[in-house]
């Protein structure tokens, strides 16, 4: 049996590996390790199942395990195999194929890969250069715990340490899209971690942040800042790697592109351009098990948004489909996991949500968006004071995010009685959707500011179901109370409900 997988070719039978050179010389442990991820692409394989499956029935050290991974790395880049600290090793290059023949989609990469270099110190100062060496090492295990992300491990990058080095040479040695860099200094009694993304494609500087904290246990200052660097630079780095894909035309048209392009116009709040990329995705792959859990989340978000012009059953019944679509396909990537929580809170089932996002929470690093889910389930759960908080944490990290972050925040501040912050945090989009007119309604009649209220319920479009929308915000609660606490601001604010 013969297995393509980019530019190389696994001959099982013949036990060879031929790459665009011709053969690769390969031993045979880092042969049926490369052959047992091959066999399950794209998900996590336990170091227990590689050893049973390369040395059976034989008592063998978990680094022998490491060494061969390292050769087999060695042989066909560093960048196709992800280490998953604790658990084992996935597959993460293009997707693999038997025959001649590929699939439409059998050549596309559905990551991002990237390096993260030893942050530059700017004085000879031992203790900030722990401090950049930390930085860097803890972002490299955070961004691998983000599934779509394929990231350069801490013993390649190292090798690129000190002022000059050359960027360029760095992109070309270690095969990404993508390289992150950065320099500690201290200014009096300040720590000042300055990090820059770039784009090796084209060599621009996509993005760029400075974090400053007081000086103190470095310990501390390097956890914090690390925290932020991450919550800012997985926002960015998804909209850069959607703009280097689009400009290549081997790669414009994929599923992987279009998953991308999902998520920018959904972030951007044009909500039918997302779902129209996500399905897109799916004509190009019908197994893409993100794409379906981003069009289940998409369509339940609908019963607020009423972009579509589906009834309030038709969105239930496909969000149930896709969401029941992606689980049977992946249970444990975090993404789809968020995805579901946020699903099945707005359909009504808070307290499933919130175990889905909970457990997500524990696979992924903690970004915006993640705080924003965890905060708003946790918010409608009965748990305000602290969702309250992580989606201030939040929207304070990256301003940017989806317009269903701001209303997340209104949302649990109308539940604690705190209308005029949930009135500002409303007014915090520019553009809002519809819904957006209903909030503000329900905080102004709670407010005593009946004329304001009934301007704003006013605001939606024509065909609005502002019943449906205020049936369906109460259904996000878990507590009787706080579902009766939403239905009495919407009489309050003349909504027939």
């Amino acid at each position: 049996m013969e297995i393509r997988f980019g530019d190389f070719r696994l001959l099982k039978k013949e036990r060879r590996l031929v790459g665009p050179a011709g053969e690769v010389a390969l031993g045979d442990r880092s042969f049926d390790i490369l052959s047992a991820l091959l066999d399950r692409p794209d998900a996590v394989v336990d170091k227990n199942d590689l050893l049973d499956a390369v040395w059976p029935g034989v008592a063998v050290a978990e680094n022998a395990l490491q060494v061969h991974v390292s050769a087999l790395r060695r042989a066909i880049g560093p960048d196709l195999i992800r280490t998953v600290h604790g658990r084992g090793y996935q597959y993460v290059g293009p997707a693999p194929h038997g025959g001649a023949a590929a699939p439409a989609t059998a050549g596309e990469r559905r990551t991002t890969s990237l390096a993260v270099l030893p942050f530059a110190s700017a004085t000879d100062d031992p203790h900030l250069a722990l401090l950049a060496d930390g930085a860097a090492e803890d972002l490299i295990g955070e961004l691998a715990r983000y599934r779509h992300l394929s990231v350069v491990g801490h013993r390649l990058s190292s090798q690129f340490r000190g002022a000059e080095t050359d960027l360029a040479e760095a992109a070309r040695r270690l095969f990404v899209d993508f390289i992150i860099d950065g320099s500690v200094r201290r200014y009096e009694s300040a720590v000042r971690i300055a990090v820059r993304l770039i784009d090796t494609g084209s060599g621009a500087h996509v993005w760029g942040a400075r974090f400053d904290r007081e000086a103190g246990d470095l310990l501390s200052i390097q956890d914090e800042i690390v925290g932020a660097v991450v919550a800012k630079l997985a926002f960015n780095l998804d909209e850069a790697a959607e703009r280097q894909r689009r400009r290549d035309p081997t790669t414009s048209e994929g599923a992987y592109v279009q998953f991308l392009l999902a998520r920018s116009s959904w972030r951007a709040g044009d909500a039918v351009k997302a779902l129209a990329s996500a399905e897109r995705a799916l004509e190009i792959d019908p197994s893409y098990a993100r794409a379906h859990a981003y069009v289940a989340y998409f369509l339940a978000f609908d019963l607020f948004g009423q972009w579509y012009g589906l009834s309030e059953a038709e969105s239930v019944r496909r969000a149930r489909k896709e969401l029941d679509l992606s689980l049977a396909m992946d249970r444990s990537d975090p993404f789809i996991l968020q995805r579901a929580g946020m699903t099945l809170l707005m359909l009504g089932e808070p307290a499933a949500g919130l175990r889905y996002v909970d457990a997500a929470a524990l696979e992924s690093a903690k970004d915006s968006e993640i705080l924003v889910n965890q905060g708003l389930c946790l918010g409608c759960c009965g748990r305000k004071e602290e969702g309250a908080a992580m989606l201030e944490q939040a929207l304070a990290l990256e301003p940017r995010l989806a317009p269903g972050c701001y209303s997340a925040l209104a949302e649990v501040r109308h539940l604690q009685g705190d209308y005029a912050a949930s009135l500002a945090a409303l007014d915090a989009v520019a553009e809002p959707p519809p819904y957006f007119g209903l909030l503000r309604a329900a905080n102004l009649a709670r407010l005593g500011r009946m004329a304001e209220a009934a301007a704003a319920r006013g605001d939606a479009p024509e065909g609005y179901d502002a019943p449906r929308t205020a049936r369906r915000e109460a259904m996000l609660c878990l507590l009787p109370e706080d579902r009766d606490h939403w239905l009495e601001s919407f009489r309050l604010a003349g909504v027939d409900v």
